[in-house]
């Protein structure tokens, strides 16, 4: 058996976070370096993203907002801004259509396990959030024409579904997107990474819309077009403005539409708690004039994630059983310590009194943002 010892295990440490961050960052210890959950989130601007996509399929919350691009820190530039921060590039290698190319792909993964590299891969076992390959088991046949595809269980990885203290897993699915994750440079000097963060933080959340390549693979599911940064906002009070549209979604569509702001408040509520981390760092290293705009710039992001922690009742979602069709997508009842405070309590409804709190919070939330980005814009 083909196995890299030492991938840590993928546990949260406070309520829900980027798994996708979370396993480059079990990568990269895996590999000697020191970059933790909060440097990984700021280095790469995904403690600043906010976006709000909507599905271009009716069978998915009725063509309205859905998780995926919404909240995956795969689209956007975040993981191509890690590359020039860490040194390490982060090649893809997914949307696998036959057999054939799911045993080549395949291949390549156990390349990579033999030459001493973890996999960053979503899916592997079936809830749409990423995971980290780090072995193979060859006594597993792989399939052959005519037979099925890559052998479920071949491929041995960590994800955010193992148990506590739990050792590696044999993943039941292949995955369905992947990172090939090495190091071919050295990285900007630290200083120039975390002054080109900023910069990209200030972008991003002066970019009203902005587009995806939605060309094969999962991504199809969505529209190309999303609102973005501050302009997301207010696309994000309009779809819960729309009492008639959200009455008129079959049950199963409004539970999924439901989760689906509920994972962006997950998404939002994990970004700026990292935000908050990352700019009180980013003051210590960028000189004297960066100081004071950026520890004021930290206090509005922890401002907004107490916001979020004690005015939100509208948005955490609740349901043991329910799993979206097809998709995977759930949230579970977690009611970790942030910060000292509690995140709010999962609810099993989602009533319009709440969807009005939500508009109200969301816009004070808002001018939280802008007050953060303007101290931003000052250092970048």
């Amino acid at each position: 058996m083909a196995v890299l010892a030492g991938v840590k295990q993928l546990t949260p440490r406070s309520g829900n976070e980027c798994t996708l961050i979370g396993c480059v960052e079990a990568v990269l210890r895996y590999h000697g370096e020191a970059h933790d959950y909060v440097d990984l989130m700021g280095l790469s601007a995904a403690a600043f993203r906010i976006r709000v996509a909507y599905s271009a399929v009716e069978s998915i919350a009725g063509g309205r907002v859905h998780p995926g691009i919404s909240v995956d820190a795969q689209v956007g530039p975040h993981v191509q801004a890690l590359s020039g921060a860490t040194g390490y590039t982060f090649a893809r290698d997914g949307h696998f259509i036959n057999d054939e190319g799911e045993r080549a792909v395949g291949s390549r993964i156990e390349a990579e396990i033999d030459a001493g590299r973890p996999v960053v891969a979503m899916n592997l076992c079936n809830d749409s959030c990423w995971g980290v390959v780090t072995g193979y088991d060859p006594e597993v046949p792989v399939g052959g024409p005519g037979d099925s595809d890559y052998r479920p269980g071949r491929l041995l990885c960590r994800t955010y579904q193992d148990a506590p203290g739990s050792g590696y897993e044999r993943a039941p699915h292949f995955p369905w997107d992947l990172y090939f994750v090495s190091k071919p440079v050295e990285p900007l000097p630290q200083h120039e990474a975390v002054r080109a963060s900023i910069r990209a933080a200030a972008d991003l959340l002066t970019t009203p819309r902005a587009r995806v390549n939605i060309e094969g693979g999962w991504l199809y599911h969505w529209q190309p077009e999303y609102a973005n940064g501050i302009a997301a906002y207010d696309a994000w009070i309009r779809e819960i403005q729309d009492e008639h549209g959200i009455r008129r979604l079959p049950p199963d569509q409004y539970l999924m539409y439901w989760q689906a702001h509920a994972w962006m408040y997950d998404q939002l509520h994990d970004a700026r708690r990292a935000a908050a981390a990352y700019v009180s760092r980013a003051a210590r290293l960028l000189g004297a004039q960066a100081v004071e705009p950026l520890e004021h710039a930290s206090r509005a992001y922890d401002e907004m994630v107490r916001l979020l922690t004690e005015g939100w009742s509208c948005f955490p979602y609740w349901s043991e059983e329910y799993v979206e069709p097809g998709t995977g997508w759930r949230l579970r009842p977690n009611q970790e310590e942030l910060l000292g405070r509690r995140v709010p309590a999962r609810s099993s409804e989602w009533t319009s009194d709440m969807r009005r709190e939500g508009i109200e919070l969301l816009g004070a939330v808002k001018e939280k943002e802008r007050h953060a980005l303007s101290l931003l814009s000052k250092v970048a």
